[in-house]
């Protein structure tokens, strides 16, 4: 499936303020820019309140997205003709799975960062 949010690799960033202090952090596109020091890319977020050491665990986490989501598509078995090898479903699709299957989990949070069945 063709993503719909900006591309990765994104970066996490300090955000200086015009006296060169720091004033939070930021996640952009990662776009190789010969010659420049500037942020990289499309701006994805800025954290709203400084620099506190959680501002900087979830712009990290935030930056990390969507090679999660690509790893995590890339675990997930989509067969139809394959059994869950956590809950044993034989069928994929409409059947549901356990609700502590780590595959039905993976499938939900695919679904919500892919912005379907919200």
């Amino acid at each position: 499936m063709e993503a719909k949010h900006t591309p990765g690799p994104w970066k996490a960033v300090d955000v200086r303020d015009a006296r060169n202090n720091p004033s939070g952090y930021a996640v952009w596109q990662d776009i190789e820019r010969p010659f420049s020091d500037s942020p990289r890319g499309n701006k994805i977020c800025a954290t709203p309140d400084g620099t506190t050491p959680q501002n900087k665990a979830n712009a990290a986490l935030i930056a990390a997205a969507p090679e999660l989501l690509e790893a995590l598509e890339m675990l997930v078995v989509t067969d139809n003709d394959k059994s869950c090898p956590y809950c044993t479903k034989t069928e994929w699709g409409e059947e549901k799975h356990d609700e502590d299957c780590v595959y039905h989990r993976a499938y939900k949070i695919i679904a919500k960062a892919r912005g379907e069945n919200q």
